[in-house]
């Protein structure tokens, strides 16, 4: 698989640090969620990026997303509310949050698996056509 951007970044491997980062990247969320909301209201359209530059971003939270469930512990995540790193808000939202990026991710695999299909179907058919034209023109 390809190498994926992503912003979680902790300065070192602490439960803190990693926290920390978390905490980072869900601040990034919540502005992503609200940037793809304003985007629809006209005078937001420009000041917030084309559609395109949204979608990359969100695609690099949900990178950093899928990354993050796979740094952090479930029993780290409670250990970190045992000593008030996060709250239990916070806790109960890494959750939600990352079940949301795992399945928009899993409904983007779809798409781009539906779009390949899609491209194989068009270049078998324009294969077809091309075998076609040429076995007609050797009559």
């Amino acid at each position: 698989m390809a190498t994926t951007s992503h912003i979680y970044n902790p300065k070192d491997d602490s439960l803190e640090a990693r926290i920390q980062a978390y905490k980072t990247v869900l601040s990034e969320y919540r502005n992503i969620q609200a940037s793809q909301k304003l985007f629809k209201e006209k005078a937001w359209e420009e000041r917030l990026g084309s559609s395109d530059e949204l979608d990359s971003a969100s695609d690099v939270i949900r990178n950093s997303l899928e990354v993050i469930a796979k740094s952090i512990t479930k029993s780290e995540l409670e250990q970190a509310v045992d000593e008030n790193i996060l709250t239990p808000n916070e806790y109960r939202e890494f959750h939600d949050v990352s079940a949301e990026a795992k399945g928009k991710q899993s409904e983007y695999s779809e798409q781009v698996q539906k779009n390949r299909d899609l491209l194989n179907q068009l270049s078998d058919g324009e294969k077809s056509k091309n075998k076609n034209k040429d076995l007609s023109k050797d009559r």
